[in-house]
C-alpha cells in the first residue's frame, strides 16, 4: 500500500491534521497538487520541516529559560 493511500484513508477514517514529510521537493510538489483539495492532508519538505522546528524551538526556549 502507498503511504498516501493510507494518508487518504485516514482522512475517510476522520482524522483532521495529517502532515506527509518527504525528503523530494518533486515528491511534496506532486502530492500538494494531487491533495490540494483536501486540507487536512499538509505535505513538507523533511529538510524545510526540521528547519522550520528546529527555529520555533529554538525560539521557544530562548524566551522561556
Amino acid at each position: 500500500m502507498k503511504l498516501a493511500a493510507i494518508s487518504e484513508d485516514m482522512v475517510k477514517d476522520g482524522y483532521q491534521n495529517i502532515m506527509n514529510i518527504d525528503i523530494s521537493a518533486v515528491v511534496v510538489e506532486a502530492m500538494t497538487a494531487k491533495y490540494k483539495d483536501i486540507p487536512q492532508l499538509k505535505c513538507e519538505n523533511s529538510f524545510e520541516f526540521f528547519l522550520k522546528n528546529a527555529v520555533l524551538y529554538f525560539i521557544r526556549n530562548s524566551l522561556y529559560s
